[in-house]
């Protein structure tokens, strides 16, 4: 599914801080790719697309500004769709934004982490954070992103269900969060019980754009490629 057509208005000159700029990425609200794209543009609109390919034709069609997707993370390496993608379509990569990815384990109101049967998540974060969740002994269940699994475990009520995710992701769904800050100790994953938000993963993510663009590169912990046309 594609974004909603840019207004006349939409369409006008951005502003340096990002105020008028639609900015598209996969996910649904909370998602990383989200966290990202406010961190490049901090005052944006941020437009959630049903896959990559679809943040990608929203650039080509003029329908949002820019679109924002994930390239590669410390942990697993590249994600070679979006390489993919960009030999497919004729956008310019006009930045790169690192962001530092704090994987929460979440739960509804009142329910303690002792009480979880299974936690759901993207695969990605499952295996990252495996470690805890087998000394958890919970069941390991896919979802297609981290906030879709949020947003999941929070529409179904199911008490014994957790999800792992971002806090933020927590905030918009109502989720309380029972552990945060899992980070490498050791090549291990194990939960930062002392809170310091220091998870150990690096994501890129770059910005693109269908015309004219430059790079730069930030110093944090996740990177996501801007893109525009």
């Amino acid at each position: 599914m594609l974004p909603k057509p840019l207004t006349s208005i939409d369409d006008s000159s951005s502003a340096s801080d990002g105020s008028k700029v639609r900015v598209a990425y996969q996910g649904v609200p909370g998602a990383y790719s989200e966290d990202a794209a406010l961190k490049a543009y901090p005052n944006c609109e941020t437009v959630p697309c049903d896959d990559y390919e679809a943040a990608f034709k929203a650039v080509e069609l003029w329908l949002v500004d820019k679109a924002v997707l994930p390239i590669e993370n410390s942990a697993d390496g590249s994600i070679h769709r979006n390489y993919d993608l960009l030999l497919q379509h004729k956008l310019n990569i006009v930045g790169e934004v690192q962001l530092r990815a704090n994987h929460c384990l979440l739960g509804l109101p009142g329910v303690t982490m002792e009480e979880l049967v299974s936690v759901v998540s993207h695969p990605q974060a499952l295996a990252q954070c495996r470690t805890v969740l087998n000394d958890l002994g919970v069941d390991k269940v896919r979802d297609q992103d981290t906030a879709v699994a949020a947003k999941t475990v929070a529409i179904n009520c199911v008490r014994h269900t957790g999800a792992i995710a971002s806090s933020r992701a927590a905030e918009i769904y109502g989720l309380d969060i029972l552990a945060e800050g899992f980070k490498i100790r050791n090549n291990l994953l194990s939960v930062n019980t002392n809170k310091h938000l220091s998870y150990g993963m690096l994501y890129t993510w770059r910005i693109m754009k269908k015309l004219l663009g430059f790079r730069w590169r930030l110093q944090l912990h996740l990177t996501m490629t801007v893109l525009e046309k």
